[in-house]
């Protein structure tokens, strides 16, 4: 989340605050902003949401950018002869991952 850093920065001037409010359960987010301390503004200069979610602003313009926070591959979605061929030559046909992504909004 150096995106989140640099708002304080521009907000602020220094990082010992994250003018950030986080809207989203997402265990990578909580782990990387786990020493921030949060300000209580209700139109905070930065906030994150779960991807594809509209952002709630009361009328404050913001602009928006996702960020894949985790990302997996499943063998379910194969059928038999493709799932052969992935468990012996580890070779199959494109599908498309499994993402977890969040957004991270900063006021304009």
């Amino acid at each position: 989340m150096h995106a989140a850093e640099q708002i304080a920065i521009r907000t602020q001037g220094h990082i010992a605050t994250l003018p950030v409010r986080v809207d989203v359960d997402d265990p990578v987010v909580t782990w990387y902003l786990r020493d921030a301390r949060w300000t209580g503004n209700p139109a905070p200069p930065g906030v994150v949401t779960s991807y594809g979610s509209q952002l709630q602003s009361g009328g404050v313009s913001y602009i928006g950018a996702r960020f894949i926070t985790s990302g997996s591959w499943d063998a379910l979605g194969l059928n038999i002869d493709a799932w052969l061929e992935w468990v012996i030559f580890r070779t199959s046909p494109a599908l498309p991952p499994t993402l977890q992504a969040v957004t991270l909004w900063e006021k304009r």
